[in-house]
C-alpha cells in the first residue's frame, strides 16, 4: 500500500469554519503492489518524526474513510474513538463534532519499551490539543477494560482495527455482547 499523501487537508467545524489545516498520510488502497521500502523510508515512518513534525500524521485509514467519518461525526455531542494511533481521525473528529461534547479516545498506547519515551502516544497527543475543539478525555486501557464502567451514551463510535486482522467490529473487542449493547444506542 503506497500512501496517498494530502499536504492540506481541512477541516470544518459544525458551523462551517475552517479549524485546522492538517498534514495527513492516508493509506492508499488502490495501489495493486507493495513496493519494497527503503531502511530510511521505514525509519521515517516511526511516531517520532511526527512528534517532531518532521513529517505529517500517518492515517490508518483511506481519504475516504476519513470523510465518511467526519461525516457522520458532524455535530454530535458523544464520540468514542477505539485504537487512537498517530491521532489523524481523532484530530478530525473532535474539530467537526458539537463545541459543547466530549471525545473519549482509548487506547492503551503500550507498545513502547519504554514508557516515558512512548511517542506514538506523545504524537497523538500533540496532534490532538493542537487544534481546538470539543473536550478530549484521553482513556489509557485496551477497550474491553474501558467498557466495564461506562454509562454514558455513545452518538458516533469509530473502532481502528490491524490490517493484519481485517475490520473487526466493535463487539469482538468487548467482554460480552451484554456490556456493548448497553452502551450502544439503538439502530433504526
Amino acid at each position: 500500500m503506497n500512501p496517498e499523501i494530502h499536504e492540506a487537508y481541512s477541516v470544518e467545524s459544525p458551523t462551517g469554519i475552517m479549524v485546522a489545516t492538517l498534514k495527513i498520510r492516508f493509506v492508499d488502497v488502490t495501489s495493486p503492489k507493495q513496493e519494497p521500502s527503503s531502511w530510511a523510508s521505514r525509519v521515517a515512518r516511526h511516531p517520532f518524526f511526527a512528534w517532531t513534525r518532521l513529517r505529517p500524521l500517518i492515517a490508518q485509514h483511506t481519504l475516504a474513510e476519513h470523510q465518511a467519518m467526519e461525516k457522520y461525526a458532524r455535530g454530535r455531542k458523544n464520540l468514542v474513538e477505539i485504537g487512537v494511533a498517530e491521532g489523524a481521525s481523532a484530530v478530525a473528529l473532535r474539530a467537526v463534532m458539537s463545541a459543547e461534547g466530549t471525545l473519549f479516545l482509548v487506547d492503551p498506547f503500550h507498545l513502547s519499551r519504554v514508557r516515558l519515551l512512548n511517542f506514538l502516544r506523545r504524537a497523538a497527543r500533540r496532534a490532538v490539543s493542537a487544534h481546538g475543539g470539543a473536550k478530549t478525555v484521553w482513556i489509557e486501557a485496551f477497550s474491553h477494560e474501558a467498557v466495564g464502567g461506562w454509562n454514558r451514551p455513545i452518538d458516533f463510535l469509530t473502532h481502528a482495527f490491524s490490517r493484519t486482522d481485517g475490520p473487526l467490529p466493535i463487539m469482538a473487542r468487548c467482554d460480552s455482547l451484554i456490556a456493548c449493547s448497553a452502551i450502544l444506542p439503538p439502530i433504526g
